[in-house]
């Protein structure tokens, strides 16, 4: 196959032919009907495709050709009883059983012919007419041809008359008319060529032209339009020679405006109204309104009859079934689109080549429709595809194909090999219609890319095809599928890529190796001149290039990226982030100089800074403190205070949404949390034992340089402003070091912040006595904790009890001297021994209720008349809390001092007496209980009563029973009744007499009871 050689052997335009203008007679006519069925079918069956399978009605027209106009009559006898064996083809089986008949006729093989004549006869008056014409029955033929006509005519009468009469008054069709419409036209299409004629004489007894010279102004008035555009358009529709004959003549004859207005109405035509359609569309229209009309009426007939009509010898007949069947196919499957595609290869190159745009853009239309709608695409679609555009300037100049381009024939191959030594391309504006088509072959992904296709994409970036295009997907699978060169070279063209941010973002995730930083590196080079980049070339894909150089992991990438800072002063904050992932897998001096560098810069040029301030933004500037933090770095101790001038922040540091490198190297980002753990650190809680959400500490220093980075924090010249945002903190859960605790208890005195404090909790908590006595500056920490009279209370409570009673003179010393009520609490909660006198103040204070809520059982005697007292108090609060100190406190004795409370103004006040009589009620009760049943005695009346039910049954003793049973009844057992209800029923008198006696005065004294 020569895909580019020119096989259109008749020129593009051809003249318009005036000859064809004189009024046929019948037998050119037919001429140029057997001629197009000719051109349909073909001479030879066996010659078809077998991609193109021809139907039925086209195989019934093919065997009249061979019959009437070649003589081929075995062929056709053929032809004609494979139809009627086709099942498929009942539709055409009365006429296919016609035309064997009177072939058979007329070779005088009667016998055979009659059976074929009858069934065709009894399909319906044309067939009968038909058959009768065979046999010679000239006088029933004429018969059933005038009653033909008649009924047609009068059928065309009616559809006039419904047409002109059954309208509203808005001109609309009623629904009655149009139902009466429909059952008209049904019984004209049993009366094709009798319903032709009838409509055709309705035509030219009211002067309309058919080949003749009126103006189609005089045709008819305006009203009557609608008529004449309905029968016109019926006249397309039905099947018989007759109709065919006149719309063959119509497009012969010289009335343009009635040749437009014919086939204006052909909205449904039938296959037998194909020659018609054909010699209209060889017509010379300038408006082109009669192709455009012959298209629309190509696109309703069958794929099958309009497909072989791309190969006719008439340009503009081929081009109108090009056209046609291009809309045809559309939502055809891929079958179609590959046999169509096949069929006409050959013609579609010679177009596609012709240098006509007409022709050329037609077969482009066609193209797009076949990878749009085609699922996928046809080899031969590639082939004619790569012909086509080998000639870039006969192509259409919107190139383009919706959606994504399928390429299984190799046409990227085929495009690479025509293009691949042109100039490079600068722009997408100036790239050639297949260089833009080769763009798009880039983005497909079908098939899926192989490494095969790795090296020819990389040719293709390096010339400039991905320009324009915001996601190439089959990169990233060649960046997967290429080695560590092609990786590299993929890395070194990604200027070359329109908007290559996505690309680096997987490149990441698909793993950044020590043997690709040289190519990173060359890439940022190459990026560095502001002035030479895309306008694209900025922020986000340079930040992505750096950090694929920092999860490299190549030995140099940390001093490169270090060197890169006065190099690239728009892009500090980047690098010094950066820098920090580096600092990560370790680091040298020089990532930690520049990280203590930036991390106190001010230069006003640096990206990403806060309106109004300079240097970077706090959040990155909290990033960097807390990788100096977490590397231990002695040398950004002294530059605490000056970092948190410069504003810090709660800072993100699990590095989740950005691109992680894969496999091992998480352990760079992960190295003390929880995998993928995402977190957030205040920058003091850098410095914690164990900050939120992390399993061990954050910070790398150990204990004597932690103290020294808080003495920094606490003591600079920021102290001030460090302790305002201590207070605002929440370091509840932010586990100070014990080693910070003598610093901290010393700022603490100055700065007496309880959220501190509370951070200490857990060093506080962790100290033993032994501590203590090793570290005498722990022991000093803590008393002078203690001495706060803010927080000596709650830091005594945070202590281990054994801790706290190492303590408990001093605290006692401090609960005397101040007078503290609140030290009760924290010293009866570690059963530290309190005097008589401290509690009798306690009790004698302002607000007596924290002693009364301290006051334990076994409370010294001496202390009674002191809560008595309280019993009387004014507040109500007080007398409810002694009421419940009284009873807790000296349960002997308190019934006799809780009873008149029971009188007391406030109702809670009587409430709470109440309950604390209750308890000690049930308190006695239990001691009364407990005390019989160590002496083995129980005498409640349950215990009585299960006892008597014991005696009462049937395998005791009568008389037992009986005295049992009135027992029951004396006590007033209730739970009993079940069974004396039972026993009521016994067979034993003397204990029913008296089952029925008990049940009686147990019911009636509980009657009495209510």
């Amino acid at each position: 196959m020569a895909p580019d050689r020119d096989i259109c052997t008749t020129p593009i335009r051809t003249p318009r032919d005036t000859s064809l203008r004189s009024r046929p007679s019948i037998a050119p006519m037919k001429a140029l009907l057997l001629s197009s069925f000719a051109l349909l079918a073909g001479a030879d069956l066996s010659a078809q495709d077998p991609v193109l399978p021809i139907g039925p009605p086209l195989q019934l027209q093919r065997a009249e050709v061979l019959e009437e106009r070649e003589g081929d009559i075995a062929a056709a006898e053929k032809i004609y009883r494979d139809v009627l064996a086709n099942p498929e083809a009942v539709a055409v089986h009365d006429r296919a059983a016609l035309r064997l008949g009177a072939l058979l006729w007329r070779l005088d093989r009667r016998d055979e012919a009659e059976p074929l004549l009858q069934r065709a006869a009894l399909a319906n008056e044309e067939l009968r007419l038909a058959a009768a014409k065979v046999r010679g029955e000239t006088g029933e033929a004429a018969k059933i041809e005038q009653e033909r006509a008649a009924r047609a005519t009068a059928l065309v009468e009616r559809y006039v008359d419904v047409l002109s009469s059954g309208r509203d008054e808005k001109g609309a069709l009623t629904d009655a008319a149009s139902s009466k419409l429909r059952q008209l036209g049904d019984e004209m299409d049993r009366l094709p060529d009798a319903t032709a004629a009838a409509i055709i004489a309705w035509l030219r007894e009211r002067s309309i032209p058919d080949g003749g010279n009126t103006a189609m102004g005089q045709m008819l008035e305006h009203s009557q339009q609608p008529v004449l555009s309905s029968l016109v358009s019926k006249l397309w529709t039905l099947s018989g020679p007759t109709s065919c004959d006149y719309l063959t003549a119509v497009a012969q004859g010289d009335d343009l405006h009635w040749q437009r207005f014919v086939t204006s109405v052909a909205y449904s035509p039938d296959a037998n109204a194909l020659p018609a359609m054909i010699a209209f569309s060889r017509l010379d229209d300038p408006t082109r309104e009669l192709f455009q009309n012959v298209i629309r009426s190509f696109r309703q007939l069958d794929l099958e009859l309009i497909s072989p009509l791309v190969e006719d010898e008439h340009p503009d007949t081929a081009l109108a079934a090009l056209l046609a069947s291009t809309l045809r196919l559309t939502g055809q499957e891929t079958q179609a689109w590959d046999s169509f595609l096949r069929a006409h290869e050959q013609r579609l190159i010679a177009w596609a080549t012709s240098g006509d745009l007409r022709y050329s853009e037609a077969a482009w239309k066609l193209f797009s429709n076949a990878l749009q709608f085609g699922n996928a695409t046809p080899t031969s679609c590639s082939i004619i595809l790569a012909a086509m555009l080998r000639s870039p300037a006969n192509c259409p100049k919107d190139v383009k194909v919706q959606g994504n381009v399928p390429d299984d024939g190799g046409m990227l191959e085929q495009l690479a090999a025509m293009t691949i030594g042109q100039a490079p391309i600068v722009s997408t504006d100036a790239a050639t219609p297949a260089q833009r088509l080769a763009m798009q072959l880039l983005a497909s992904t079908q098939p899926e890319w192989g490494k095969d296709r790795v090296e020819l994409m990389l040719r293709l970036i390096d010339r400039g095809y991905c320009l324009g295009i915001v996601q190439i997907r089959g990169i990233p699978r060649a960046y997967e599928l290429g080695d560590t060169a092609q990786r590299a070279q993929l890395i070194r063209l990604l200027p070359m890529i329109g908007y290559p941010l996505n690309l680096t973002e997987l490149f990441g995730q698909l793993g950044v190796t020590p043997e690709l930083f040289p190519a990173i590196r060359e890439t940022l080079n190459a990026c560095r001149e502001v002035s030479s980049r895309p306008s694209w070339c900025v922020g986000s894909f340079l930040q992505r290039l750096f950090e694929m150089a920092a999860w490299s992991g190549h030995p140099e990438a940390g001093d490169w990226l270090a060197d890169q800072i006065d190099a690239w002063p728009d892009m500090n904050a980047t690098i010094g982030f950066d820098l920090c992932v580096v600092s990560r897998a370790g680091a040298s001096d020089e990532v930690r100089d520049r990280l203590r560098a930036l991390l106190v810069s001010t230069d006003p040029q640096q990206r990403n800074s806060p309106r109004g301030t300079q240097g970077l933004n706090s959040n990155l500037r909290t990033w960097m403190l807390a990788e100096l933090i977490r590397a231990g770095d002695v040398a950004t101790i002294p530059l605490l205070t000056r970092a948190y001038q410069l504003g810090l922040q709660y800072a993100d540091l699990s590095l989740r949404g950005r691109s992680l490198p894969p496999g091992e190297t998480d352990g760079l980002v992960v190295q003390r949390t929880p995998p993928g753990q995402s977190f957030a650190l205040n920058p003091w809680q850098m410095l914690a034992m164990n900050p939120p959400g992390l399993q061990a500490p954050w910070h790398g220093y150990d204990d004597a340089h932690l103290v020294a980075a808080w003495r920094e924090l606490l003591t600079g010249e920021a102290t001030d402003a460090i302790w305002q945002e201590l207070e605002r903190s929440d370091l509840a859960n932010a586990q100070l070091p014990t080693c910070t605790l003598p610093l901290l208890a010393e700022e603490l005195t100055r700065h007496p912040v309880l959220k501190v404090l509370h951070g200490l909790r857990v060093a506080l908590g962790s100290l033993t006595p032994t501590m203590l006595l090793d570290q005498p500056e722990l022991h000093a920490a803590v008393q002078k904790l203690l001495d706060n009279e803010h927080l000596g209370c709650q830091a005594y409570g945070m202590l281990q009890t054994e801790v706290a009673r190492s303590f408990a003179d001093h605290a006692l010393q401090i609960l005397r001297t101040t007078g503290d009520i609140d030290w009760i609490g924290v010293l009866t909660s570690r059963q530290v021994p309190i005097g008589v006198e401290e509690w009798r103040a306690a009790l004698r204070a302002r607000n007596a209720r924290p002693a009364l809520s301290s006051l334990p059982p076994g409370a010294p005697a001496e202390l009674e008349g002191d809560v008595a007292a309280l019993l009387r108090a004014p507040s109500e609060d007080v007398r409810a809390a002694a009421a419940t100190a009284m009873a807790r406190a000296f349960p002997t004795r308190a019934a006799a001092a809780l009873l008149p409370m029971l009188q007391d103004t406030d109702e809670n006040v009587r409430t709470t007496t109440r309950e604390q009589l209750d308890l000690l009620r049930e308190a006695q009760e239990q001691r009364q209980f407990w005390a019989r049943v160590q002496g083995g005695v129980d005498l409640t009346p349950q215990a009585t009563s299960q006892k008597l039910v014991q005696q009462a049954q049937s395998d005791q003793p009568s008389a037992q029973r009986v005295l049992a049973i009135r027992s029951l009844a004396a006590v007033g057992a209730t739970e009993a009744l079940p069974l004396l209800i039972e026993w009521s029923k016994d067979a034993d008198g003397a204990v029913k007499d008296a089952a029925d006696a008990a049940i009686a005065a147990i019911l009636q004294k509980a009657e009495a009871a209510k």
